[in-house]
């Protein structure tokens, strides 16, 4: 049996008739005032507000698919005119723009990969050698994400260009060694090219799988899945490389390198006199090595000039995690957060915990008093567009001293008891073995040039003022 992908969806109407209707019976200018900036907008806006069940949240395209559906089912409505926000469809919206950047990339990519070995190899068989066991690892990597239930997420999605660029890396190199071999050998050409280049390459895929690996100990998922399979995928790709790479050069170049290299090995040996196989050496080369040799000393105080000056730019290095910098400014993803913003509230959600602990003399209503002012005062906070609490959904705490009041508080003492099993199952509320943790929910704009860091040090800075008071009672 499948589990369904949607676990509940409220109303911005079934929130607002939930309080105007008994047993709370508020008026409505008096709930929607609640509401605004949480769950419904200033000018009238409402919502659709969808939780999604623990298969929803894993199954995010079909998540989004299934309210896009119901959206084409609505007459006059389409999939278009819908505005998202949430984790879901952040999630789903960076998949899907991953997912189309690399279907646009990867075929210019891929002629640009052939272009350049042809261009350095001067070769067609050496560039269709080296392609084809580069286009090996990337399924490689492709092989082992698919095969230990992994999920190609806007991170990973790059994993098989990453490998299969460091791997035809390799293999021209190889390639370039096999040309030296093929000078002045005539058999075992691709086997005699591993030998030469054994040594370096190994050294290299070790330290850049080692540099994969250290993303392992970020705390973010993604990253450290990253890391883990860029490591394991490049080491897996070397091996093939490594075993391959004989076999396939000689069955393709080695005829064609012998033919070509031979042949200058036989003319360079009958005008020295001489056996030396080493490659002959262009002009060109020589006389670049002559340069550098002359001036080192102007070459190395350039670079490190040119090092210093480029450090200056990490002063002005800025890292952002913020959903809405992935964006350009015109994109839909982000014209439909402003627009939501604009016209329902504020999307993203500070979550502030006001704990008691166990045992205490606070009996549920002295704890919904210390939560009621905390969520005035955050909604006075003007960086807060809205905020939600168990507050919202009870009638008005009286403050006074009159006899009235002091008759209601009895009567709300009494209902807040009751009523206290109920604010634990719509989540407003959580009960440990050691401290009862009320839950408030500021809204605070995703937009904002704020980072998210420091929007939630300013709510913060509201908070503990009365976390303080609440101590010294």
């Amino acid at each position: 049996k499948t589990e369904p992908l949607v676990d509940s969806l409220q109303t911005s109407k079934d929130i607002l008739d939930r309080l105007v209707e008994p047993p709370l019976s508020l008026s409505t200018t008096l709930a929607r005032s609640r509401l605004e900036g949480s769950f419904l907008g200033k000018d009238g806006t409402a919502a659709i507000f969808v939780r999604f069940s623990p298969e929803g949240i894993a199954s995010q395209r079909k998540s989004i698919q299934l309210v896009q559906s119901a959206a084409q089912q609505v007459d006059g409505l389409q999939s278009d005119q819908l505005q998202m926000v949430g984790s879901i469809y952040e999630g789903y919206a960076v998949d899907e723009a991953a997912e189309k950047s690399l279907k646009k990339l990867v075929l210019p990519s891929s002629l640009m990969g052939v272009l350049l070995a042809w261009i350095c190899l001067r070769s067609v068989r050496g560039a269709i050698t080296v392609l084809l066991i580069a286009g090996v690892g990337q399924l490689i990597a492709v092989a082992v994400v698919a095969s230990t239930g992994g999920q190609f997420s806007a991170v990973l999605i790059v994993l098989p260009t990453l490998v299969f660029m460091l791997t035809l890396s390799a293999a021209v190199h190889f390639m370039n060694y096999y040309g030296d071999v093929a000078y002045s050998h005539r058999e075992h050409l691709g086997s005699r090219a591993i030998l030469l280049g054994l040594k370096p390459s190994a050294l290299a895929t070790l330290t850049t799988s080692l540099g994969m690996i250290a993303l392992a100990t970020s705390q973010l998922s993604p990253v450290r899945t990253f890391g883990l399979y860029s490591a394991s995928c490049l080491c897996l790709a070397a091996l093939v490389l490594f075993l391959a790479f004989p076999t396939i050069s000689d069955w393709l170049c080695k005829k064609r390198y012998i033919a070509q290299h031979g042949l200058e090995f036989d003319q360079d040996s009958a005008r020295s006199g001489a056996g030396d196989s080493s490659p002959p050496v262009a002009p060109w080369a020589r006389a670049y090595a002559a340069w550098v040799q002359s001036n080192y000393a102007a070459i190395c105080i350039v670079g490190f000039t040119l090092l210093a000056v480029s450090f200056y730019g990490l002063w002005h290095l800025k890292s952002s995690t913020k959903f809405d910098d992935m964006f350009p400014k015109n994109s839909p993803t982000r014209e439909s957060m402003a627009w939501i913003e604009e016209h329902l509230g504020p999307i993203a959600s500070v979550e502030v915990l006001l704990k008691f602990p166990k045992p205490t003399d606070l009996e549920p209503f002295d704890q919904l008093v210390w939560v009621d002012r905390l969520t005035q005062k955050l909604r006075e906070n003007p960086d807060i567009g809205g905020v939600a609490s168990a507050v919202t959904f009870l009638p008005k705490l009286p403050s006074g001293g009159r006899v009235r009041d002091v008759s209601k508080r009895a009567l709300m003492r009494n209902s807040v008891a009751k009523q206290f099993g109920q604010l634990v199952e719509q989540g407003l509320v959580s009960e440990s073995s050691d401290s009862t943790a009320w839950r408030i929910t500021a809204k605070v704009s995703a937009l904002s040039k704020l980072s998210y860091g420091e929007l939630t040090q300013r709510v913060r800075e509201t908070v503990e003022p009365i976390e303080a008071q609440e101590e010294l009672v």
